[in-house]
């Protein structure tokens, strides 16, 4: 004999909540391999904000990968947005999945709302028949360079 104990209660959900809910929400399946975000505070320079990674789109049967193209990487801390980029981007359609490596290459000015000890949420925007496809990558850590 098996007993399920179930509690009931109500929670009101408010338009934040529901916002933050929908926006961790990803269109499309990627395998993320690295996502490094760093600054760059070399003495002899200005601090400089870089991001990177690279990640595969596996092959798939309700689109052609070799269509798609990143456009866009967003950079949010705490719900909000600090850059948003269009980085160079090195594509490589291999057997099973199209890979793609992005970059940053000369690093952005660190924006004063950056905080160093706080971590970053990354939004991927993809193209694909004229329609957007979002990827995020939650809890980034920002690495520095001295």
């Amino acid at each position: 004999m098996s007993l399920f104990v179930l509690k009931c209660s109500t929670n009101e959900v408010t338009k934040s909540e529901i916002e933050e809910i929908s926006k961790i929400k990803n269109d499309l399946e990627l395998n993320v391999e690295k996502t490094y975000c760093w600054i760059n505070s070399m003495p002899g320079s200005q601090p400089k904000f870089h991001i990177s990674g690279k990640f595969a789109i596996p092959k798939s049967d309700n689109a052609d990968i070799a269509d798609i193209k990143l456009m866009y990487v967003k950079v949010f801390q705490d719900s909000k947005e600090i850059y948003y980029i269009q980085p160079k981007i090195i594509q490589n359609l291999a057997n099973n999945s199209l890979e793609i490596t992005y970059s940053t290459i000369q690093g952005l000015l660190v924006k004063r709302e950056l905080n160093k000890k706080n971590k970053l949420t990354v939004e991927l925007i993809f193209s694909l028949n004229d329609n957007e496809y979002k990827y995020f990558i939650q809890n980034v850590i920002i690495e520095e360079a001295l």
